[in-house]
């Protein structure tokens, strides 16, 4: 009985590993795909992607940066729905975690009919949106990193295939031209490791994009700076990762609790 069972393995191995050439995956091996160039599916994705009047997608960044032989990391994270974002009243909510020092920090902001909602362990708040509130807006951080990408970066890059239907593309992008294409959200990290560079070299740059039924589901970027700051070395690392759920789809949004009674205020984090 215990030979019958090895011989049947030893076959069932056989035929897993290409003597038909079929393999025991039923075809799930990622394939490079043909006919279409990444830059025409990319961009048109991106084009119908940034086209969405109702959306839900998380973004996480972290930051990791290295100075005078001392390290810190900021993770961010922030899960954001809209509804109407192409209209003069969208509805937004968004969720937002981060920590730096070791300290951690959340808040939620709701956005309906003119006005911001933030809530914050126990504060609430609301404020008319105006030019105070704009650089509450994280649905621009989305857009700081959802880039056009130039043909020529795309030129050589392959489409490759997964089991699911989904096609990703994986660039390596010139370090000129990453910074050029992604300056804003270059500046935010620069803004968020709290420095002033005099002098800044960007390395490393990737930027891999995943695309399913035209829209994008993942949009994936990283990247390293070397800088100086008031003479000393100062380098860090940022990584990016947007991800959408069921893009295309209609998307439910939830108010805070009582959010029309939060007390007014000329600052959402409590400024009277």
């Amino acid at each position: 009985m215990k030979r019958r069972m090895i011989a049947l393995l030893l076959a069932l191995t056989l035929l897993c590993t290409g003597v038909l050439f079929t393999g025991c995956g039923n075809g799930t091996e990622p394939e490079v795909v043909k006919g279409q160039t990444a830059f025409e599916v990319i961009n048109a994705a991106l084009e119908k992607t940034e086209n969405l009047d109702s959306m839900a997608a998380q973004m996480k960044m972290e930051i990791n940066m290295t100075a005078a032989g001392l390290s810190l990391s900021i993770p961010i994270t922030m899960n954001l729905k809209g509804k109407g974002m192409k209209s003069t009243n969208p509805i937004i909510s968004t969720d937002v975690s981060m920590s730096i020092f070791g300290q951690s920090m959340e808040f939620e902001l709701y956005q309906e009919g003119g006005w911001t909602y933030m809530v914050m362990g126990d504060m609430k708040y609301k404020a008319p949106v105006s030019d105070e509130t704009d650089d509450m807006d994280y649905a621009e951080s989305f857009d700081e990193i959802l880039k056009k990408i130039p043909e020529s970066v795309l030129k050589d890059v392959e489409l490759v295939k997964a089991a699911d239907g989904s096609q990703t593309a994986t660039i390596s992008f010139p370090a000129e031209l990453f910074a050029e294409v992604y300056e804003e959200f270059v500046e935010s990290v620069n803004s968020e490791t709290g420095t002033d560079a005099e002098e800044m070299q960007i390395s490393d740059a990737v930027v891999k994009i995943t695309v399913a039924d035209g829209y994008i589901t993942v949009y994936d970027l990283s990247f390293k700076m070397g800088m100086t700051v008031e003479g000393v070395s100062t380098s860090a690392e940022a990584k990016a990762t947007i991800t959408y759920d069921n893009p295309g789809k209609d998307v439910t949004i939830t108010p805070p609790e009582g959010y029309q009674s939060f007390e007014e205020t000329t600052g959402l984090f409590g400024e009277a």
